[in-house]
């Protein structure tokens, strides 16, 4: 991959925009980049809760947005300077600074911006809803997923593993900008034959979670849940059947660096392994319960105006027979300047134990339907070189404050592999918020 080190190489010799770039192209970037920002927390918000790793694919895009907000924070400071007065620069300078998550700077600016226009609607509604981030919270989740496991030496698909989990959390304020969420998980995860037509395995998944979010300053965050799970079985038809109730101790630590023109991801992530594996003898995907382990790092660079580079490494340590192995990826992303709202990629990744390269090119779209709502809709196309398959990956997110204090998040995923396998799946992912 060491096209992917020079493209973090490159030099960053370009403006972030030209300087007679009109006004209101950087009144719509700036609603562009503030959908994003929303947009992309929902979704890592619904990935955590989860269990999912933050990996490259979703973190491409923050030295982009990142960049491009400092720009337009300049931007709005230049005209200020000049013109004190300019109430349209004033909303600009107290939104991006809100995005760029300096709080007591963004409360400020919305002072300013309300001496000059004190019945604003829209400004008072920004601020109060600026005052109200350090409410306490209550969130509920729902995630439902389905995964036909296909094997290509079999020619036909071999078992069907379907999950629900629902989640309830409080999350609590504390000290000066940090935040304690505790809670609780219970889910079923079944494991269908499509040989025998009876189940492999059924499990009970439950367990309390304690999660902590602390920003150390506006440019460097650090996340970490752990989480007491505990497994028993579902039922007592099942072909493989527990002894006796199994614990396993799962979560993750984030570490995230934002401070243009870099972006910097890393990671840990301890979950129940799920990679399938196949009894042969039995005709029968095996039951484990034992954890695998995911580090590593994610290094965005911003190359140019609508452009940037992203390079990740990976480590995999698996609890099952499975050998370990790296991944490597490159990934070049690029918003254009015309249209702020579409984002387009292109990907590479080499897999070291499944000796696979792999090529992504991926789509999304972001814009808002209606008031406070935000959609992104996203298609991905991705070629295995090794299985020689294609994989269709399509997404959907809504993220939509219904009420004042209620929020509602939705994902739907669908994936489908053609050629040399032939695996499908699906999630559902349904969040509500209500801040107290």
């Amino acid at each position: 991959m060491v096209w992917g080190w020079a493209l973090l190489a490159w030099p960053a010799a370009f403006p972030v925009m030209a300087q007679d770039v009109s006004w209101d192209y950087q009144q719509e970037l700036t609603q562009a980049l503030e959908l994003d920002q929303s947009l992309d927390q929902s979704l890592r918000r619904l990935a955590l809760d989860a269990g999912q790793s933050l990996t490259f694919t979703q973190t491409a895009g923050l030295a982009l947005r990142q960049e491009s907000l400092e720009s337009l924070l300049a931007f709005y400071q230049r005209v200020l300077a000049q013109h004190p007065d300019n109430l349209l620069a004033l909303k600009g300078r107290a939104r991006v600074l809100a995005a760029l998550n300096r709080r007591a700077q963004a409360l400020e600016a919305y002072e300013q911006a309300l001496a000059a226009a004190p019945q604003d609607p829209k400004l008072l509604a920004e601020r109060q809803a600026l005052q109200a981030q350090r409410s306490p919270r209550l969130r509920v989740s729902y995630i439902q997923s389905r995964w036909d496991e296909h094997w290509p030496a079999w020619g036909q698909k071999i078992y069907r593993t379907s999950e629900r989990l629902s989640q309830v959390q409080a999350v609590l304020p504390i000290l000066e900008d940090k935040w304690l969420s505790l809670g609780w998980q219970e889910g079923v995860e079944i494991q269908e034959s499509l040989i025998f037509g009876d189940n492999d395995y059924a499990l009970n998944r439950r367990g309390p979670f304690v999660h902590l979010t602390a920003p150390l300053s506006p440019q460097l965050q650090v996340q970490a849940r752990l989480r007491q799970e505990t497994f028993t079985n579902h039922d007592q038809a099942s072909f493989y059947r527990q002894q006796d109730k199994q614990e396993l101790w799962t979560g993750y630590a984030l570490i995230e660096y934002n401070q243009g023109p870099w972006s910097l991801n890393t990671s840990y992530t301890r979950d129940r392994d799920t990679w399938p594996q196949f009894d042969q003898t039995q005709g029968r995907g095996v039951l484990n319960i034992v954890a695998q382990e995911l580090w590593g790092l994610s290094l965005a660079r911003y190359l140019a105006p609508g452009w940037e580079g992203v390079f990740s490494l990976y480590y995999e340590d698996y609890g099952t027979d499975r050998p370990d192995q790296l991944n490597v990826n490159g990934q070049v992303v690029h918003r254009p300047l015309f249209l702020p709202g579409l984002r387009l990629s292109l990907g590479a990744g080499h897999y070291t134990e499944e000796a696979e390269n792999l090529v992504q090119l991926k789509g999304a779209y972001q814009w808002s339907p209606w008031s406070k709502a935000g959609l992104e809709l996203s298609y991905a196309l991705e070629y295995a070189r090794n299985e020689r398959s294609w994989l269709n990956l399509a997404q959907g997110l809504l993220s939509w404050e219904v009420a004042e204090r209620l929020n509602l998040l939705f994902r739907g995923r669908w994936g489908q592999e053609y050629n040399g396998d032939r695996d499908q799946y699906w999630t559902l992912d349904l969040g509500l918020e209500v801040r107290l």
